[in-house]
């Protein structure tokens, strides 16, 4: 079954980045959500505004993938609106506070370092899956009748087939995560949003990067709707 936006679209598997790309447009233009101009307008007075974006939980084996995921989050959160604590003082101040939080932070710990850095909000994550295996397609053929006059004159029909698609190796990237946001005042969960897709011949980096820009317009989106 082929993967369905939150909207209804229909999105491919072959040449996925640039369908998802142009289905993401679409849905922008048709009005599914809040524009990305109401988001921004809306973020700008915000009482959650300035976030900063903790290192993701990734699965064994990645070890980089949780700062590139956090990295991409920020980017994306960054056009929404939010303003951003740079990454980098983020991890200068976990080192000299000796603290280690990545994916599933407390609410208290949270809040800690959210008064250090002097945000309203800390943005966490979970990469729940990032894999990449290969599916073999075997080759399809079209079933035809070659007919004809033999050399004695007769009319011969004999089964044929014609190869329509060969035979190949695809690879396909899986990615998922969940995104959560505290309240540094409260310590509580402010809103969880969470998204997978996967795609044919690309990165789990790619897939990665959609998934997290759905993920962040989810969250504008919400921001507005529950006045967060």
């Amino acid at each position: 079954m082929e993967p369905v936006s939150d909207c209804g679209i229909v999105i491919g598997m072959k040449n996925r980045l640039l369908i998802c790309c142009s289905s993401l447009l679409l849905v922008l233009a048709n009005g599914c959500g809040p524009s990305l101009k109401s988001i921004q307008t809306y973020m700008a007075r915000s009482p959650h505004q300035r976030v900063a974006v903790l290192p993701f939980a990734a699965p064994a084996g990645y070890p980089t993938l949780g700062e590139e995921a956090a990295d991409l989050t920020s980017q994306e959160l960054d056009e929404v609106g939010f303003t951003l604590v740079d990454r980098m003082d983020i991890k200068r101040i976990l080192e000299e506070q000796k603290l280690s939080m990545t994916g599933a932070v407390k609410g208290e710990e949270a809040a800690q370092l959210g008064k250090i850095l002097g945000v309203e909000a800390i943005v966490t994550g979970t990469i729940g899956e990032a894999s990449q295996h290969t599916v073999h397609h075997p080759a399809v053929y079209a079933q035809e009748t070659d007919a004809s006059f033999d050399n004695k004159g007769k009319w011969r029909e004999k089964p044929k087939k014609t190869l329509v698609n060969p035979a190949e190796n695809i690879s396909v990237a899986i990615f998922s995560a969940t995104v959560r946001v505290i309240d540094v005042d409260s310590g509580s969960l402010l809103w969880v949003g969470s998204g997978s897709d996967q795609a044919e011949n690309v990165t789990i980096q790619e897939v990665g990067t959609w998934v997290l820009h759905g993920i962040c317009r989810d969250m504008g989106a919400k921001f507005i709707s529950k006045k967060l």
